[in-house]
């Protein structure tokens, strides 16, 4: 692109050359005009497409960090606050009963995704807790001792992914391997 456009100055150089001997040259100027708009919106157009691009990539980013803190304050929520009992199945689901007693959940990896699921002496429910947007890859439980629990997971969007790592200390419970 930048031999082209130093091969165009020239070109105009020598016909700016020309003009000022001759006269008569309203075509070839009105060409070359032409020649070097269609040159710039080239660049313009070029250079927008690298913008948008970037800022897509930047936007899924924020959101990845977005989607991810909400993921890890649902975590922290119901596993450092509200669980009493905490059992590891497999180092890929999280079982826990609450403080209230008649509750018990279950966090657990489906189908590129994280669910919770809910029993209560009124029924069970199953809610997701990742953005459909976004898939979760490489989810790991493991447990630190029997106060802390180390969960990672990683999102991947159209353009990037982002991984996250939290340790969780249980102050209501105790955790224990299945």
């Amino acid at each position: 692109m930048q031999q082209i456009s130093s091969r165009f100055v020239l070109c105009c150089n020598c016909l700016v050359k020309l003009k000022s001997k001759q006269q008569g040259f309203l075509l070839t100027e009105l060409v070359c005009s032409l020649a070097l708009a269609v040159m710039l919106a080239a660049m313009v157009t070029a250079g927008l497409g690298n913008i948008i691009n970037g800022w897509q990539y930047l936007r899924e980013q924020i959101q990845l960090q977005q989607a991810g803190c909400y993921m890890q304050s649902i975590l922290e929520k119901n596993l450092s606050y509200n669980a009493v009992a905490i059992n590891i199945k497999d180092k890929q689901e999280i079982a826990y009963t609450t403080i209230l007693g008649n509750k018990s959940a279950l966090f657990y990896c489906n189908k590129q995704g994280l669910y919770l699921r809910t029993t209560s002496g009124s029924g069970v429910g199953t809610n997701p807790v990742f953005l459909p947007s976004y898939t979760v890859q490489q989810w790991q439980i493991r447990k630190v001792n029997s106060q802390q629990l180390y969960v990672s997971f990683c999102l991947q969007g159209k353009y990037g992914r982002r991984f996250f790592e939290q340790l969780l200390i249980c102050c209501n419970g105790e955790i224990k391997n299945e």
